[in-house]
């Protein structure tokens, strides 16, 4: 929440790099990305350590890539606000993965009670 919120307010500095003509982090916008991915870290490690209780893992890599993908373009590209649907792209494929995860590991540890 602290990342979002750090991105979300409007700066007033300079920009520290441009993405594209209409984009470019500030110092404080660095700030909260860089909590945010420590944050996105936390959620994959386990993810990715229980990748095999996850049907078709590839399909769900696969969405969060084009996920990815659309966002980069759409900053880049200056092409409005098509990185909103890549985000929820993302995000969507990375929450169902951790629900099914979570589903799977929780009934397994019932079983073994």
């Amino acid at each position: 929440m602290a990342g979002t919120a750090i991105v979300a307010v409007p700066d007033s500095g300079p920009r520290v790099f441009a993405l594209s003509e209409g984009h470019g982090p500030s110092v404080w916008d660095l700030v909260g990305v860089t909590i945010l991915l420590v944050g996105w870290a936390c959620l994959l490690v386990p993810l990715f350590r229980a990748r095999s209780l996850i049907p078709a893992p590839c399909l769900f890599l696969g969405v969060v890539l084009l996920g990815l993908a659309v966002v980069v373009f759409s900053v880049a590209g200056d092409v409005g606000a098509w990185w909103v649907a890549g985000v929820l792209m993302a995000v969507g494929a990375q929450l169902g993965a951790a629900l099914v995860v979570g589903r799977v590991d929780g009934h397994q540890r019932s079983a073994d009670a």
